[in-house]
């Protein structure tokens, strides 16, 4: 009898141990478990701000994490109304924005300062800057021109002098290597040195953007437009069967190959049955009614281009220019010039200054061993899906595998890009010569490989990137993540902080990485062509099933904390919400194996973990107006539309409510965010 109870126990044993080795982390609610080894837990010593003045407690955690971290900050803040809605916000981050833009600003750009300083004397230098403007127009041949192809080529002359481009080329990537596109100018950028009050942010409120990672989208962000664009020498559009003999004249004026230089095809376009269809045909439609053009017509709207140009040579002549500008209520002044020269021409120098005067080696290392980190966390996680085919996983870690990480800025600038205005005399001289340095730039990138130099073009390609910005991006058709020097740096980023601080910034740098794989980066390949991830119908159908649980997750939240009843679009901000969802998953599973690593349990651990998702609550602190969310959110008054990311409030509980670390370091098995474990929505 006695024998028989050694044996049984034996086997009680073995099957406990059994049970709870195979056991699944995720529903493991003792994260913090002593543990039987008799050592002492590690504790960190890191700074650590007491969050309670923020918190309200009277707020369970499970019914409104957000207000639970930051319910006496949203009921205690006042946010003053300002003429745009979109300035009437404050919030954690902003504050973190606005140190780090004070710290840009206090930096010396010698092209920009100089040709500043120029543009104040303009009279005193106002006979030379008329002898080159007229020099220019001469040589050019535009006045003299009495053909349609040598109107064309006398554009391609002035352009090439320096004057304004009115056929602009936008680098893109092509196969993994890096080329040009053409477009007519006014088609994706409105904006310009004509527009009163511009900021450089594009929403006219003075103070630039104050809300981090935000998205750097441009056309090429949509894989049908991509999919669109041939080269001018052979693309077939549906709106016209002749070919492009304006470009390829333009083109070859100007040095380029046309076989290397691609225009977009609306005919691929309407295959894809993509909302950039609009954009594509408008494009084609510009570019056509500039070749249809009789001779005249052509050489006034190239006299147009090039006499905007005037407001450069003197304080007289910019007085023209505004008086026909302002028909349309508009006007030239220096803050409108000072925006539109940093937006077009000065961010490759404004970048390499921020880059070598507030980035170090060591910021750099931190960030590239942090993307690391998450990369070995998403393999993981790819090959353990349980929904994807085989198929769709190979394509899946090819991709990510393939991944340009941008951590920083370049290892390595390009001479051609950076302007050098020493020896001019004259602010036009200035503008000239700056022009010419773009042109140069783009003719020695194109033909590099993407995944090298993609940084490179997105700091030239006129979409208001510099390093200078507080930004993170995902860009599919270079297949790379950006993470400029906001992110890696103090305060953002500081080793002397807690590691749940440290690590919970690694959300930003994991949300991008699935920005690669969500609604619109599942669209391009590795190299960021346009062609699908998904191996099987199935795999995207259910990829689709998921997305469209955590859209009717998120339009079932309402925006405001304290006016129920306006609903949020999880339609509109599925990307980022995907993106959101992926960044919280795999930097708390990167935290978790830091912790057990470093020998963290028991109530330590547990300290951990909690600040860890008080650290994500405190990214997104912030109080807001009902004015601010009509604009960001449903975009009313915004020309650009709604914001395609989630307000903050759903951007902490719309994502705890979805990651079974919350609910087990919180032990939460109850409130209005509770969802049971088959309901929570797991992608990637």
């Amino acid at each position: 009898m006695k024998k028989l109870n050694v044996w049984m126990l034996l086997c009680i044993l073995f099957c406990g141990l059994t049970l709870t080795s195979c056991k699944d982390d995720d529903d493991d609610v003792n994260y913090g478990s002593a543990g039987d080894d008799g050592k002492p837990s590690a504790v960190d010593n890191g700074r650590w701000t007491d969050l309670s003045e923020y918190m309200d407690t009277s707020v369970s955690p499970g019914d409104d994490f957000f207000m639970y971290c930051n319910g006496t900050y949203w009921k205690n803040t006042t946010v003053n109304m300002f003429f745009m809605a979109a300035g009437e916000k404050k919030g954690y981050t902003g504050d973190l924005v606005k140190a780090f833009d004070k710290k840009v600003e206090a930096l010396a750009v010698p092209a920009k300062d100089k040709f500043l300083k120029d543009f104040e004397k303009r009279d005193q230098t106002a006979s030379q800057a008329q002898q080159l403007y007229d020099k220019v127009l001469k040589e050019s041949g535009l006045e003299a021109a009495t053909t349609k192809e040598e109107a064309w080529k006398a554009a391609a002359r002035l352009a090439k002098s320096g004057s304004f481009m009115m056929i602009r080329l936008v680098p893109f990537s092509k196969g993994g290597t890096i080329r040009l596109y053409a477009t007519a100018d006014n088609i994706e950028y409105m904006s310009g040195p004509g527009v009163a009050g511009s900021d450089g942010d594009g929403d006219g409120d003075g103070d630039g953007d104050a809300d981090a990672r935000h998205a750097h989208r441009t056309p090429t962000y949509s894989a049908a437009f991509v999919k669109s664009l041939q080269p001018v020498t052979n693309a077939t559009r549906s709106i016209s069967e002749t070919e492009w003999p304006m470009l390829v004249t333009f083109l070859k004026e100007l040095g380029f190959n046309p076989e290397e230089v691609y225009t977009v095809s609306d005919y691929y376009a309407q295959l894809g049955r993509d909302p950039q269809s609009t954009l594509i045909t408008d494009i084609n439609k510009a570019l056509k009614q500039m070749q249809d053009m009789s001779v005249n017509d052509f050489k006034q709207m190239a006299m147009g281009y090039f006499s905007a140009d005037t407001t450069f040579i003197s304080t007289g002549a910019q007085a023209a220019v505004n008086k026909e500008l302002a028909k349309n209520f508009q006007m030239v002044d220096k803050e409108s010039i000072g925006s539109y020269m940093d937006k077009y021409y000065f961010s490759y120098d404004i970048s390499k200054e921020v880059g070598e005067k507030l980035v170090t080696a060591a910021d750099i290392l931190h960030g590239e061993q942090a993307v690391q980190e998450i990369m070995e966390v998403f393999t993981e996680r790819i090959m353990n899906n349980t929904w994807l085919s085989e198929g769709s996983k190979k394509n899946a870690l090819e991709k990510l595998n393939n991944m340009s990480i941008n951590v920083g800025r370049p290892d390595k600038w390009i001479p051609e890009a950076l302007n050098n205005i020493e020896s001019c005399t004259s602010a036009l001289e200035d503008l000239y010569s700056i022009r010419k340095t773009r042109l140069n730039a783009y003719k020695a990138l194109s033909g590099k490989p993407a995944k090298q130099y993609c940084l490179h073009a997105m700091l030239m390609d006129n979409s208001d990137t510099t390093l200078g910005e507080a930004n993170a991006f995902y860009q599919p058709n270079y297949n790379s993540i950006t993470l400029l020097p906001f992110y890696i740096t103090a305060p953002w980023y500081d080793a002397s902080q807690n590691s749940a601080i440290n690590y919970e910034t690694y959300n930003t740098f994991a949300h991008e990485i699935t920005h690669g794989f969500d609604t619109e980066g599942s669209k391009f390949n590795k190299y960021g062509d346009p062609t699908p991830l998904w191996a099987t119908q199935a795999d995207s159908e259910e990829f689709t099933r998921r997305a469209n649980q955590l859209i009717a997750w998120f339009s079932s939240f309402d925006v405001l904390p304290d006016a129920p009843g306006v609903k949020a679009n999880g339609k509109v901000t599925i990307g980022e919400d995907i993106a959101d969802l992926g960044g919280m998953e795999m930097a708390f599973q990167c935290y978790n194996n830091y912790l057990d690593k470093n020998g963290f349990k028991g109530e330590q651990k547990q300290l951990q973990l909690e600040r860890y998702f008080y650290a994500y609550a405190q990214e997104f602190r912030s109080k807001y107006t009902r004015r601010y969310v009509d604009y960001i959110a449903f975009g009313i008054g915004n020309d650009e539309g709604p914001d395609v990311h989630s307000m903050d409030k759903e951007r902490v509980n719309g994502i705890v409510s979805n990651c079974d670390g919350w609910y087990n370091t919180f032990n939460i098995t109850s409130g209005k965010l509770y969802r049971q474990p088959d309901e929570r929505v797991r992608i990637w």
